[in-house]
């Protein structure tokens, strides 16, 4: 359960060289077609300057990263790699011919099949929506379909779900018609051309007007007008992919791999995100996709520059010199168009990037299926690899040779001389270490002294904002509120705490195990305080999201460590852990005494401390 204080507008990601957008994967008929081939997506490759970047990845995979990875020179593979597990509750494999969740990708489909309608003299990019939507209130009247396509329609970032627990979700069965209705009633966040602004809802729109000019269900113009024609031979969409085996289609996963999105449980006739998400493809396939549009087989080349073009600038959290096109970010632009071309999509533990460097004739194209926190793990693949290529010095995940059976023997909670644990745990087969207390996750994790400062005051304020919302006093959210009145958000969380008692038990106590770094790959403060909640004999597990100072979000969780980091066996007594959000490697060596842990020296940089074992 989650109590959402402002909307995931937030959750938009910043890119320091490409930008990965987020998304949410969107009844008519659905336009299921002939069924995709599957076509293996060739065997392993590295070659020449790949070696370091498979190395890279394959440690990575060592602590919570899984995914494939293709970069290709013109026509010639450089690198065609997969890691880790398609599918961790069954042990299937990640493989290059692995179909995978694109996301937001899926974008660019959908401003392609506008464009093809143009071509066909179907529709004008500046028309109205009004002409092709009905019941548009007269504030949407101005919209365009450029501005839906260039995300200046001043629409809202999310779409407006019909029930708090489908946005908790983030997924709805909902139809067309429906998703349409509930799109054009939602407040504009800004008049139509005013300001560029991410907005997923757009391309709902722009997926029902795919249906209506071009007389078809979207799924059935995509195969026929844009697969089909660039060669896409393993390409479909949310539960649509028949003839295709399930065990080749890459589940979502948390870091503790568990499913959290399974595609092809998905409806394939939702309408949520339908133009803006739902498709699945493969590294080939993507691959091809790009080859189709240079080469001119499914666009006129009037249209492919069209698509390309840098109409508005992305503003915040973007580069200054990022622009978008027609669905796709687009760097610095020069004489020779622009430096790059890209774009991302992400959905529940699955994501897809596709970078063109134009001028290096260089394609990379990837994919991943697990998360930690909001967002997945390939923002710490995509960003790195071209950093390597480039030559540059890159933090690498420790090496490793595994562990083994006297892991058990090391499990346990280790006490500070500071008065925090270290907590050693084997769960579902991989060896973890957390902390609890903030001695602890400053131990465990990197930051500057002014960054730990604001967390031990996180840490102290996470508590004591609960304790008070229980009992109806809300004067310790005063400076922690953010934009939200104070009441108003004291009530909220008071009504959550109680909504979530076992039983209606009352909060006896609230403990706080630290506050570290989220997932959200974000500019400025975006911290988390990992807290449980004793109510009696029960407790739960309780995270708050911070913006800076402000609450964000809070929410329950079946995790129960803080800054917990993945480890692997580097020697007899020795692990190695990584943390992938922050990149910090941290080594635990064990001493024994018959065969039994008695204590560990915990080392992250040049910070050692010893801690002893708790008698259970």
């Amino acid at each position: 359960m989650r109590i959402r204080i402002r909307r995931r507008a937030i959750l938009a990601s910043l890119l320091v060289l490409f930008a990965a957008t987020t998304s949410r994967c969107g009844t008519v008929p659905s336009g299921r077609g002939p069924s995709p081939t599957w076509d293996g997506g060739g065997e392993v490759v590295v070659r020449g300057e790949m070696a370091r970047v498979a190395e890279f990845l394959r440690r990575q995979s060592g602590f919570g990263y899984s995914g494939s990875v293709l970069v290709m020179r013109g026509d010639t593979v450089l690198l065609r790699g997969a890691y880790g597990l398609a599918d961790a509750e069954k042990g299937i494999r990640y493989h290059p011919g692995t179909v995978f969740d694109i996301g937001s990708l899926t974008k660019q489909f959908t401003a392609a099949a506008i464009l093809r309608l143009e071509m066909d003299g179907r529709l004008r990019v500046g028309d109205s929506i009004a002409r092709y939507l009905p019941g548009v209130p007269a504030d949407k009247r101005g919209i365009t379909i450029h501005q839906l396509l260039t995300h200046t329609s001043g629409l809202q970032s999310d779409y407006p779900y019909a029930s708090s627990e489908a946005d908790q979700t983030e997924y709805e069965v909902v139809g067309r018609d429906s998703a349409v209705r509930r799109i054009l009633a939602t407040e504009l966040e800004s008049p139509p051309g005013a300001r560029y602004s991410y907005s997923n809802p757009g391309y709902v729109l722009l997926a029902a007007i795919v249906e209506r000019a071009g007389g078809m269900p979207y799924n059935r113009y995509l195969r026929t007008k844009l697969f089909r024609p660039a060669g896409m031979t393993s390409t479909g969409f949310w539960g649509d992919l028949s003839g295709v085996p399930d065990s080749l289609v890459a589940r979502g996963h948390d870091e503790l791999g568990r499913v959290v999105h399974d595609p092809m449980r998905r409806s394939p006739d939702t309408w949520f995100d339908r133009g803006g998400g739902m498709v699945l493809s493969t590294l080939p396939d993507l691959a091809r996709w790009m080859a189709a549009l240079r080469g001119g087989r499914v666009l006129s080349p009037r249209a492919t520059a069209k698509l390309f073009h840098p109409w508005v600038a992305a503003t915040y959290p973007y580069p200054p010199t990022e622009a978008y096109g027609y669905g796709w970010f687009l760097g610095a632009s020069g004489p020779g168009g622009p430096t790059s071309i890209h774009h991302g999509g992400d959905y529940l533990g699955t994501g897809a990037q596709v970078l063109l460097l134009p001028r290096e004739n260089l394609l990379m194209v990837t994919s991943s299926n697990v998360r930690h926190d909001l967002y997945p793990t390939r923002n710490r693949v995509d960003r790195v690899i071209p950093r390597i290529l480039a030559g540059e010095t890159v933090p690498f995940p420790p090496a490793f040779v595994g562990f083994d059976s006297v892991a058990a023997a090391d499990t346990g909670r280790y006490r500070l001389p500071t008065g925090g644990g270290v907590v050693v745990r084997l769960e579902r087969g991989r060896m973890y270490v957390g902390a609890e207390g903030q001695d602890a996750v400053d131990l465990l994790t990197r930051a500057p002294d002014s960054l730990r400062a604001v967390r031990a005051e996180l840490s102290r304020a996470a508590g004591a904002l609960l304790e008070g919302a229980w009992r109806g006093e809300f004067a310790p959210l005063q400076g922690y509120s953010g934009r939200e009145p104070v009441a108003e958000l004291g009530k909220a969380i008071q009504d959550y705490l109680h909504e979530i008692a076992p039983g209606g038990a009352p909060l006896e106590r609230v403990e706080v195990l630290g506050t570290y770094a989220t997932g959200f790959p974000a500019r400025g403060s975006r911290e988390k305080t990992r807290l449980r909640l004793h109510y009696g004999r029960t407790v739960l597990p309780f995270f708050i999201h911070w913006a800076g100072r402000a609450l964000l979000a809070a929410d329950t969780t079946a995790r129960d460590l803080a800054a917990r980091i993945p480890l692997q066996r580097a020697g007899d007594e020795r692990y190695a852990g990584w943390e992938i959000v922050e990149t910090t490697p941290v080594e635990l060596t064990f001493s024994r005494q018959d065969g039994r842990a008695i204590e560990v020296r915990v080392q992250r940089d040049s910070t050692l401390a010893v801690a002893r074992r708790e008698t259970p």
